[in-house]
């Protein structure tokens, strides 16, 4: 156990106690959604329904470790996206590669960026698969409620995962006719203003929703070489849902979406350490200081265009209900950025990312009719992911790669629980997965102008499948306490590097976890506690192919911990919520590992340079490196205090979060040190009103921590996070 390991462990017994301090702060209950939760008193801690085993439970009863997050909460923390999404949850850390969302969940991490390359933690919008990692960085605008599952996802949801899955439900259509206005301004000319209506269409049959939101900010970090702000943000969203009982039984939801986000922050990066290319060939470049700003010769851009929909149908029989969730979407990237993140025309990245999936669910869940109850059902899935092309600019010479893959999947899968007692009951799931990839590409080096596009060279198709079982053994100690143990499986499918014309796919990886745990809640708190250990092998990490970046497969790793949740309704108007993740996460066997690491002195200076300039690839032995965005230790505490004043009720709000630090790649060479931001709130609304005004800020102590990482032969490009923000929001229902 190392040294940093024994520390973090020190952290956690001083954040055990604010662990089981939680609270809803989605204000009083009559606030909160009615399906989503129920309070019991004034004082009583709310009681959380979720669906992480396809059925709706109480949290309590779930074994196994999720976390629920409301929409007001996720306001109340100031989380408007989901690259903001780590505060969230302590042992989730949303990492970016430039402006691909790369999330992980106790140490299991997604490597890869590019077209056709699935992340090994899913994310569903509406329980619908989102494949795209460029179109998964999204704005949260009318979310009800996220459950973020850790843990390998093997057994019951559509894409087979082995870190965990997010899951982000969108509000429903109510046919109470309703809604509200959000108006909002804060620091850097940032406007956010969105808007939600919802009731019946037609009596009690039909209602319908929709949902508009709009969000520009003039951007925070410095631009040394046209003055003024880089990477301006501006994003547009419009959703609509239809809900129709068509009869008593049947039940039909529809949703139709599109939304564009021109959003170049995770591009605009300076060199960490001052490590460039474009130092190769001068010694006169401006390397930035402040950790906010920019000196780029390529004006960064990055436009996500996407729309999609999905169509649910659901029938109850007399035993149990038929489910159908048919879902496709269509996304695209395009951009241009620096890539050796300084003023010179060195090297230049311009992406071109087209993506296409469709898939098909259908899934059976049994009422609760005797000791036996069991969910069944099979899941297609349809991708279609395209370079078009990648392009690369090195010294004014141009590499044009062109990428297509094509996925198909099926999985069929069922899990049943058998009740031997009124406390005990074991549960057995097994899925079978099957995948195939095919590849084809084209790449031409060394050009002056812009290659025509060729015809794509077939390179290959690959077929993978596994099997994946789940078994948990869960004893209720009382109707409101329970503990649990669980063996589940999982894995991440293999797949090509879109990025290169090669023909060696990377393998699947594969992933064992044992869990125990405690659930328990009373009238005026709640505690969940789970120890996990993973055997976790094959594992999926990038080398560097030139320009490009590709994949190969790890041998293995360990990794174990303790993850702690809770909540504390200390009195009926002050009410704390907190967290902690502690985690040990290792390569146990990788001899050889590819990795960046600078040129020589000797090399920079034979060109006229200054080092350090560029990197070039070695291979270590990188046997007990701590895996990539896999900090020791996470935690986070929230409390929020209501009080009447000024005629109306006025509410105060903080959150604190810790990270222990982490490294950003297998060489541990680029780190995260250690770093704590804090948020804080203060809303007023009338007595009687439908308003209420709030004034907020972010990461109030201007924490310097990297949000964006982008170590190649460019050099290591970083982005840091915002960093002080203030703002004040308008909220009005109606």
């Amino acid at each position: 156990m190392t040294g940093r390991f024994v520390r973090a462990k020190s952290w956690a017994l001083a954040g055990a106690a604010t662990a089981a301090l939680a609270a809803p702060f989605a204000a009083r209950a009559g606030e909160a959604q009615a399906d989503t939760q129920v309070a019991a008193a004034d004082t009583s801690v709310q009681e959380v329904i979720v669906t992480a085993q396809r059925r709706g439970q109480r949290i309590v009863d779930v074994p196994l470790t999720v976390t629920n997050t409301t929409g007001q909460e996720l306001q109340a923390l100031g989380i408007t996206s989901t690259r903001e999404l780590s505060s969230a949850v302590p042992g989730v850390v949303l990492g970016m590669k430039g402006n691909f969302a790369q999330p992980s969940i106790r140490g299991v991490s997604t490597p890869g960026t590019g077209p056709g390359l699935e992340s090994n933690v899913s994310m569903y919008l509406d329980d619908i698969y989102m494949p795209s990692q460029t179109t998964n960085v999204f704005d949260l605008a009318d979310v009800e409620r996220m459950e973020v599952l850790k843990g390998p996802q093997g057994t019951l949801f559509g894409r087979n995962s082995t870190g965990g899955a997010i899951r982000i439900f969108t509000q429903e259509p109510l046919f109470e006719p309703g809604g509200r206005i959000s108006i909002g301004y804060g620091s850097y000319d940032d406007w956010k203003g969105s808007f939600f209506a919802t009731g019946p269409l037609a009596g009690d049959t039909v209602a319908g929703s929709i949902s508009l939101y709009a969000h520009h900010n003039d951007g925070y970090i410095k631009d040394l070489v046209r003055g003024g702000r880089a990477a301006p943000v501006s994003s547009l969203m419009g959703r609509v849902k239809l809900l129709a009982h068509i009869t008593s039984d049947l039940k039909l939801t529809a949703t139709a979406f599109a939304f564009q986000n021109k959003d170049a922050t995770g591009f605009a990066m300076q060199p960490q350490n001052g490590n460039s290319l474009a130092r190769r060939f001068s010694s006169t470049l401006f390397v930035p200081t402040d950790r906010w700003s920019a000196s780029l010769n390529v004006d960064p851009t990055a436009k996500v265009e996407a729309y999609g929909g999905s169509l649910k149908l659901e029938y109850n029989f007399d035993h149990g209900t038929l489910a159908s969730m048919t879902g496709g979407q269509w996304g695209k990237l395009t951009g241009r950025f620096d890539g050796d993140y300084l003023n010179s025309p060195t090297l230049e990245y311009d992406p071109n990312a087209p993506e296409y999936s469709v898939q098909q669910e259908f899934i059976y869940t049994s009422k609760y009719s005797g000791p036996f109850n069991w969910v069944g059902g099979a899941f297609l899935f349809y991708d279609l992911a395209r370079y078009n092309p990648s392009q690369a600019v090195i010294l004014g010479r141009i590499t044009d790669v062109y990428s297509r893959t094509i996925t198909n999947s099926y999985a069929i899968f069922a899990e049943g629980t058998y009740d031997f007692t009124d406390r005990l009951s074991l549960t057995a799931g097994l899925r079978y997965t099957q995948d195939r990839k095919a590849f084809a590409a084209s790449s031409v080096s060394n050009l002056l102008v812009p290659a025509p596009r060729g015809v794509l060279r077939d390179l290959g198709s690959t077929k993978w499948h596994a099997t994946t079982p789940r078994f948990i053994a869960k004893y209720k100690i009382n109707s409101n306490s329970n503990v649990y143990a669980s063996y589940s499986t999982g894995f991440t499918s293999g797949s090509y590097t879109p990025s290169a014309a090669l023909s060696t796919p990377v393998n699947p990886e594969h992933i064992k976890a044992f869990e125990a745990g405690w659930k328990t809640q009373a009238p005026r708190y709640s505690l969940n506690l789970s120890t996990f250990y993973y055997k976790y092998k094959d594992l999926q990490v990038s080398v560097v192919n030139g320009l490009f970046t590709a994949y190969q497969n790890a041998a293995s790793a360990k990794i174990y911990g303790l993850d702690a949740d809770g909540s504390f309704n200390v009195t009926d108007d002050f009410r704390i919520k907190g967290g902690l993740s502690l985690l040990h996460a290792r390569f146990s066997d990788f001899p050889n590992a590819s990795v960046n690491v600078p040129l020589a002195p000797a090399t920079c200076a034979a060109t006229g340079g200054v080092w350090p300039c560029g990197n070039q690839t070695v291979a270590i032995n990188a046997d007990g490196n701590q895996l990539p965005k896999a900090p020791d230790f996470t935690s986070s505490m929230t409390g929020e205090y209501r009080i009447d004043a000024f005629g109306g009720d006025l509410r105060f709000s903080g959150t604190w979060y810790h990270n222990s630090g982490y490294p950003w790649e297998v060489g541990q060479r680029m780190t995260q040190p250690s770093y704590d931001t804090i948020g804080a709130n203060v809303s007023w609304s009338p007595v009687s009103s439908r308003y209420r005004i709030t004034a907020w800020g972010r990461n109030l102590t201007k924490e310097k921590y990297i949000q964006s990482e982008f170590d190649t032969a460019g050099g290591d490009g970083v982005v840091y996070a915002a960093p002080r923000w203030f703002g004040v929001t308008l909220d009005a229902n109606f």
